[in-house]
């Protein structure tokens, strides 16, 4: 495994400053606060958005809406993608082409990410996300759905 791009590091107490605001979770965005204190919720959004971004390669979980930036994209929390009848965000576009086939495979994963990273959902909460022991054993169960369909 090779680290490409780690933003920052948190040592016991001491605040980080982070510069890259892709993986900093929703609550984060639009404070203006550089310096903070990372938790293990904080850990875990970043996990599921890794998780995301390995089986959707060049995909961000939250587009970046028309005439906005990245930050309060992420903030507002519009997930494009729908999942068993609940509609992605509408004030988003949808990734088209080959993304819908690849989040058509997903499976079980499909609605893991929607209640991760729609609004109101239940996992998006930070004290309602899920560990990284939790999409360990999803994309497993991914992995024998592909192999064995």
């Amino acid at each position: 495994m090779y680290f490409v791009d780690l933003d920052c590091y948190q040592i016991e107490g001491y605040h980080c400053l982070a510069q890259n605001i892709t993986f900093q979770p929703p609550e984060f965005q639009m404070t203006g606060i550089k310096k903070r204190l990372y938790t293990q919720q904080t850990e875990n959004y970043e996990i599921a958005e890794l998780v995301f971004m390995l089986l959707m390669p060049g995909k961000l979980p939250y587009a970046k809406e028309k005439n906005m930036d990245m930050a309060k994209s992420i903030a507002n929390m519009r997930f494009p993608f729908s999942w068993y009848g609940q509609s992605g965000a509408k004030e988003v576009d949808r990734p088209s082409g080959r993304w819908r086939f690849v989040w058509s495979h997903l499976g079980i994963l499909k609605g893991d990410f929607y209640n991760t990273f729609m609004n109101n959902r239940e996992f998006n909460a930070p004290d309602k996300r899920k560990s990284a022991h939790f999409w360990i054993r999803e994309v497993r169960k991914l992995r024998k759905e592909l192999e064995n369909p």
